[in-house]
């Protein structure tokens, strides 16, 4: 900031003034040649906002108040009539606003009845005596550091700095007249992706993706420069960013290898398990096999003395009518003294010795005994419930009476010699009724089938 320069804060509009109409002015010179606020030059600043003006700068504001309609005089719709309140206040070198000698105070007030008023040679008059008292500085900018809340657009309409479109009521309104335009509250443009590795305008780093982003500055007529978001200290270079991802794809690349390599060792561990318990399992069968051998020769060559228990270890039906199986242990003492255990699968129940009569029925194909419990089980289990596939009941057909034994006329369907409704021709035969016209329509009658 220019030693010259200070913040200042414009006045806001006062209440129950048009805030449309209001005006805040920078004044730098007044041309005769032109009426209006036209004539008034230099740049406008926003009600409310914290601007940077150089100390003795002349400000020029107006507020308008609505007081009251007319009629036009040719008919049409009436329009408001306006007063307004014009003020010219010095910059003091504090930075408030006021007169040379006190602050608060405006340099010269007048309220007009008529808003056109505000601009005519009365105000140009005092316009022109201050600005000889106080001449603006050659290439006065105001420079704006906190916002002011401005005209709200009332339609959507392209922001004049970055082209997007601007919403209603959440933008504000820059110029007078036809030179109005739209555009975004500051810092409301919205930001635009940056290229990586394009150079941030504030620090000269290359940028890296996701960290910095193309921004609309406001300054000569608005241009797009790539800013780093948020503070240029400590943001990764877009060298930095490249480096920092072959690293990281590198050590990925390597955990995917441990994973595969891991992934294998396991399967191969997995491997050699399942094979040692399958040895395992395939010498443990075959020593019971052996066992099982052993204990038929025994059974056989000795011979069984007595069976001492039978515990039955499963039972299921197989059809039915009633046929059932089920998987017995049977222990017994060998002639010998010795004792032994096998299994028996055995179907019963529905026919054979179930109902007493063992030499009219021949042995059951299903039935063994077995000396070892698996080859018992795998017996048991191929052999499942057989249902027996639904039979609908047959109908008895109806009674359909023969031809009456003295020739009268007859129905060809049912038989009956009466017809309520009169005697109707089928295609295939005579009908006494709708229903045996429509049962006779693409077909003989039952009558006529079974006795003709």
């Amino acid at each position: 900031m220019n030693e010259m320069e200070r913040e200042v804060k414009i006045p806001e509009v006062p209440d129950g003034a048009d805030v449309y109409r209001s005006v805040r002015r920078v004044v730098t010179g007044l041309d005769d040649r032109v009426t209006g606020i036209a004539a008034v030059a230099g740049p406008d600043v926003e009600a409310g906002a914290v601007v940077e003006l150089p100390a003795g700068a002349l400000l020029m504001t107006v507020d308008q108040r609505r007081t009251g309609w007319k009629e036009p005089r040719h008919g049409g719709k009436p329009y408001p009539l306006m007063a307004a309140t014009m003020g010219l206040w010095l910059v003091r070198p504090e930075g408030a606003l006021g007169t040379a000698r006190s602050a608060d105070r405006p340099l010269w007030t007048r309220t007009f009845a008529r808003a056109a008023s505000a601009y005519g040679t009365a105000a140009r008059l005092q316009i022109s005596k201050f600005l000889a008292r106080h001449p603006a500085q050659e290439g006065t900018t105001v420079r704006e550091i906190t916002p002011g809340r401005g005209r709200p657009n009332l339609r959507a309409q392209e922001c004049r700095w970055c082209g997007a479109l601007v919403h209603a009521d959440r933008g504000v309104l820059t110029g007078r007249g036809e030179g109005v335009q739209v555009e975004h509250r500051a810092g409301d443009c919205p930001v635009r992706a940056a290229e990586t590795g394009t150079a941030c305008a504030r620090c000269s780093v290359p940028v890296a993706p996701g960290t910095a982003g193309l921004v609309m500055v406001r300054e000569d007529g608005g241009r797009w420069e790539v800013r780093h978001t948020g503070r240029c200290e400590g943001q990764v270079s877009a060298q930095q960013y490249d480096e920092a991802r072959r690293r990281r794809d590198d050590e990925r690349a390597r955990e995917r290898q441990r994973a595969v390599e891991d992934a294998a060792k396991k399967e191969k561990q997995a491997t050699a398990r399942r094979a040692k318990a399958a040895g395992k399992r395939a010498l443990k069968r075959a020593a019971e096999k052996q066992a099982a051998e052993e204990t038929r020769e025994r059974v056989t060559s000795i011979g069984v003395a007595r069976e001492t228990g039978r515990t039955t270890l499963s039972d299921k039906g197989l059809a039915p009518a009633g046929e059932r199986m089920r998987l017995v242990q049977v222990d017994a003492d060998l002639n010998d003294g010795s004792t032994a255990t096998w299994w028996d699968v055995e179907p019963y129940g529905g026919r054979g010795p179930a109902y007493g009569d063992e030499d009219l029925y021949e042995a059951d194909e299903r039935a063994g005994r077995f000396y070892h419990l698996p080859d018992a089980r795998a017996e048991y289990q191929q052999h499942t419930y057989d249902t027996v596939p639904y039979t609908p009941p047959r109908r008895r057909a109806p009674a359909v009476p023969p031809c009456p034994s003295d020739g009268a006329r007859h129905c060809d369907h049912c038989g009956s010699i009466r017809a309520t409704g009169g005697w109707m021709s089928a295609s295939l035969g005579l009908a006494c009724s709708d229903t045996c016209l429509d049962a006779m329509s693409d077909a003989r009658g039952t009558h006529a089938s079974r006795h003709h």
